[in-house]
């Protein structure tokens, strides 16, 4: 029976960080970005009323990503660089952290079942409708 549901069990964030000046600082970083990544594709939802004011209004019903959406095999890599431009040759890694968890998802989405998603959220409603569609 298909689902189209999304289970993430492996995420590998492997970010340039120039020349890491704090190397533990840095990974909770990227590990805290890559949540908010993740949550922002497959968990966050934000619902409006028919005047397009927002009635989401609580951590519990927006979809915040909890301890059970970590996937089982979650790790962090700094990959050091020399970068001439930043203080001591560091460069921002909190923000980064965040740009390539959906292209990752919505990846392995297709090589899991040939659908591309193009745009937040990935639920199962929408691989449904894609697998419905290649089989039209």
């Amino acid at each position: 029976m298909r689902t189209g549901e999304i289970r993430l069990d492996k995420f590998y964030a492997l970010l340039d960080c120039g020349t890491p000046v704090n190397p533990e600082l840095a990974l909770g970083q990227i590990y805290g970005a890559s949540m908010r990544a993740i949550g922002h594709s497959l968990t966050e939802k934000l619902f409006y009323d028919e005047n397009g004011s927002p009635i989401t209004r609580d951590l519990q019903t927006y979809g915040a990503p909890k301890i059970g959406d970590i996937p089982r095999d979650f790790r962090a890599f700094l990959v050091p660089s020399d970068d001439r431009v930043g203080p001591f040759g560091a460069k921002s890694i909190s923000e980064i952290g965040v740009n390539g968890a959906a292209p990752a998802i919505a990846t392995a989405i297709h090589d899991a079942c040939g659908v591309w998603l193009r745009e937040w959220h990935f639920t199962p409603e929408k691989i449904l409708r894609g697998l419905n569609k290649l089989e039209a």
